[in-house]
């Protein structure tokens, strides 16, 4: 049986990577952010970047789908600058 590149199962295949980050960011982070606190939603968040980085970093491209924008380093640079800005964020007083 020969699937076809363009179903709806091959999409989500494809972008596997984001759609279960997007779902944590959705069910998980959101929902903290909300009940508890917005700082924890944002140590969350971060804590997530960091961890995408290092998926981006030693991950190979056809595993990653979406998360591939540019090379390697440009990538994984400005995922960590975004976790780094945001932890700085969460982390200042009055938020």
């Amino acid at each position: 049986m020969n699937r076809s590149p363009y179903s709806l199962g091959a999409a989500v295949y494809r972008q596997r990577l984001l759609l279960v980050t997007l779902g944590f960011v959705f069910f998980v982070v959101l929902p903290i952010g909300l009940i508890f606190s917005v700082p924890t939603a944002g140590y969350m968040l971060s804590a997530l970047l960091f961890a995408l980085a290092a998926v981006r970093l030693f991950l190979p491209v056809e595993a990653l789908g979406a998360l591939v924008v540019r090379r390697r380093s440009v990538d994984v640079a400005t995922i960590l600058l975004l976790a780094v800005l945001i932890f700085v964020l969460a982390s200042s007083p009055g938020l």
